[in-house]
C-alpha cells in the first residue's frame, strides 16, 4: 500500500482539526482472478459474480481517529 500526503489544509489548533489531501493506492494479488501464462490477454470481461467475491479482511482499510 502506498499513501502520499499531497497537502495539509485548514489547520485549526484551537479545534485540533485539520484537513489533508492524500492519495491511497492499495494492491494485492488474488489467485481467483489469474488467467495463467498462456500469453498476453487482449481483453477481459468480469461478470457480476465478481462483485460477490469475499474480500480478505487484510485488504480492508480502516483509519482510526
Amino acid at each position: 500500500m502506498d499513501i502520499i500526503i499531497a497537502s495539509f489544509d485548514s489547520i485549526s489548533e484551537v479545534n485540533m482539526d485539520y484537513t489533508i489531501t492524500m492519495y491511497l493506492h492499495q494492491y494485492w494479488t488474488d489467485e481467483r482472478l489469474s488467467w495463467g501464462t498462456s500469453g498476453p490477454i487482449e481483453e477481459m470481461t468480469l461478470s457480476g459474480e465478481f462483485s460477490q467475491l469475499d474480500v480478505n479482511p487484510i485488504n480492508l482499510i480502516f483509519f482510526d481517529n
